[in-house]
């Protein structure tokens, strides 16, 4: 799934290698693969991630990009 996390890290400052420390990510390998989109990522990392970014989840899954839909005549 993408993520527009890359762009809300860089937005606040901080670097790749100070992102996947704070998430607690090991290697930069995965957290960099997060952001290529390569890998998901955790719902507890997420959570995690809005706090230090301080946005919402929907900021970083990109979900207010999402159209809203709208029901035509005639649709069920």
């Amino acid at each position: 799934m993408t993520t527009n996390i890359r762009q809300l890290r860089e937005a606040k400052g901080l670097q790749q290698q100070e992102m996947a420390k704070m998430l607690g990510y090991k290697s930069l390998s995965k957290y960099n693969e997060i952001e290529q989109g390569k890998r998901g990522l955790p719902a507890s990392k997420a959570i995690l991630a809005a706090k230090i970014l301080d946005c919402s989840l929907d900021d970083i899954f990109l979900l207010s990009d999402f159209p809203k839909w709208t029901k035509r005549k005639g649709d069920n």
